[in-house]
């Protein structure tokens, strides 16, 4: 009998983008490819369920919307880090200025026009449990395959931000958001 393996994926907003223009750079990529415990379209990520798999993977590549012919960064050459926190899955990306992607890339999330990030990983551990009356997954342990810069986020609830000159959008959508989270819009 031949044992199918899953391969998922996930989109998350970024936290947090921020791009600065360093010679042969396009700029520099910051955020949250994946936030735990904060439970959206059936599922909730328990916090440390990358844990293992940044430990043992000698490879996890940036990509712009999942497409591997356009990598933005990688762990393997140092210009991808990943690490968790007790938000979420944290990343940081120099990305290239030499590729088309990279500066494409780099200007969509600075004009605002890419709304997240997303993830590739297999679930390793998961279980269902009940969450304000709901039943949900929960997954435990993922193995990361990738993560992904994407115009078309899996979550909601937090938006690519990049810092630079003419960024009044990205400043008012952030407003936007805090003052809907307070409840005060």
């Amino acid at each position: 009998m031949e044992k199918t393996v899953t391969f998922e994926r996930r989109t998350h907003p970024a936290a947090t983008v921020e791009f600065r223009a360093e010679g042969p750079k396009a700029g520099r990529l910051t955020g949250y490819a994946a936030v735990f415990d904060s439970p959206e379209h059936g599922e909730v990520i328990q916090r440390g369920a990358f844990t293992k798999t940044l430990q043992e993977s000698k490879r996890i590549d940036l990509l712009w919307a999942h497409d591997k012919s356009k990598p933005l960064a990688s762990t393997r050459n140092g210009t991808l880090r990943l690490s968790q926190d007790s938000h979420g899955l944290k990343f940081e990306a120099e990305l290239s200025a030499k590729t088309t992607w990279g500066a494409d890339a780099y200007e969509a999330c600075r004009a605002g026009l890419v709304q997240g990030m997303s993830f590739g990983f297999r679930p390793i551990k998961s279980a269902t449990r009940t969450l304000d009356g709901q039943t949900v997954r929960v997954l435990r342990e993922l193995q990361l395959q990738e993560i992904s810069v994407t115009p078309d986020p899996w979550y909601s609830e937090t938006t690519v931000e990049a810092r630079g000159k003419n960024n009044l959008a990205n400043r008012l959508r952030r407003l936007r958001l805090r003052l809907k989270s307070l409840s005060l819009s």
